[in-house]
């Protein structure tokens, strides 16, 4: 009978590296040490062809870990590459919402609140990372 695990898991953010194979390195390495649910790939300032090409090297190595890889930046990137979500940044609570419209259920969802803190999303002094889906 399976059933359900109950368990905290990772989230992993993929550091700003230069160099993509260097990158997917450092990610592959920190998969093998611990149980972790999902990366966020940022895009960070990166032009979208060049992000795309990233995306394509590093998202596969995710999931092959059975990690779910999460795209932040360019959503087209996310659909193109066949990344398991998107990760929303800045925008506030709307910005969320026509996401998860979009993209749920066949993507996962997530949205994280301004550097400058949560309560401009309305999440007072909660953590400042949120993941949704739809079943």
């Amino acid at each position: 009978m399976d059933t359900e695990q109950d368990r905290c898991r990772l989230v992993l953010i993929a550091p700003q590296i230069a160099d993509m194979k260097t990158q997917e390195k450092a990610i592959a390495d920190a998969l093998r040490g611990g149980d972790v649910a999902s990366v966020i790939l940022p895009q960070f300032d990166e032009p979208v062809e060049a992000f795309q090409e990233r995306a394509e090297l590093i998202v596969p190595m995710i999931q092959n870990y059975e990690t779910a890889a999460i795209i932040a930046g360019d959503t087209r990137v996310a659909g193109r590459v066949k990344a398991d979500g998107v990760h929303v940044e800045g925008g506030g609570v709307e910005a969320l919402a026509d996401a998860m419209e979009r993209f749920s259920p066949r993507m996962i969802v997530g949205g994280s609140a301004p550097r400058t803190g949560t309560r401009r999303w309305g999440w007072g002094t909660k953590p400042g990372l949120c993941f949704l889906w739809k079943a």
